[in-house]
């Protein structure tokens, strides 16, 4: 099957229609995005599943290492045993995830990770928990090349600074 383009600027009014789609709200503007609570964080991925969106959710607040992140993001995405368990095999995954090679599935929209409490990533390791956005950005940048829409969605309360060239902004769910 041929992927189609999920916003075709040549297809007129619906392009026009396809603007004002939740997904295209947040794509625009970046690939990761911070929510203030749980619920804001569930109901921005509702509205992307409802769109298509094969989403991985993560529940930070019980992780107590960096190991506890690096072994949920492996189990949540299908990661393959060789993942090196640091942010440069994540990069390499994720762009393997972006190739659909595992994690991800061509006949969906895209590819959502939502990670709630990502507040406890911060408080074990802040650059771990920048780090990690950063290299989700990176990989969505390449996503984004092969027109694969890849979007990551945290609930935390803190300021995380911009990630691959981009800032993480402050979004609201859809409605």
């Amino acid at each position: 099957m041929a992927r189609a383009l999920v916003f075709d600027p040549t297809a007129g009014q619906r392009f026009v229609d396809q603007t004002r789609r939740y997904d295209w709200q947040l794509l625009r503007s970046s690939n990761v995005h911070r929510f203030d609570g749980a619920d804001q964080l569930r109901a921005a991925r509702d509205g992307l599943a409802g769109l298509g969106y094969l989403v991985h959710e993560m529940d930070a607040s019980g992780w107590e290492s960096a190991g506890d992140l690096h072994d949920a993001l492996a189990a949540a995405l299908s990661l393959p045993g060789h993942y090196g368990r640091n942010l440069d095999a994540l990069l390499d995954v994720l762009r393997d995830v972006a190739e659909y090679e595992y994690g991800s599935d061509p006949d969906t929209a895209g590819t959502v990770l939502a990670v709630g409490g990502y507040d406890r990533v911060v408080g074990i390791d802040r650059r771990l928990a920048h780090g990690v956005l950063d290299v989700f950005a990176l990989a969505a940048r390449y996503g984004a090349l092969l027109g694969h829409p890849m979007l990551c969605l945290v609930a935390s309360a803190a300021e995380l600074g911009p990630v691959g060239a981009t800032a993480v902004t402050r979004s609201t769910p859809p409605g």
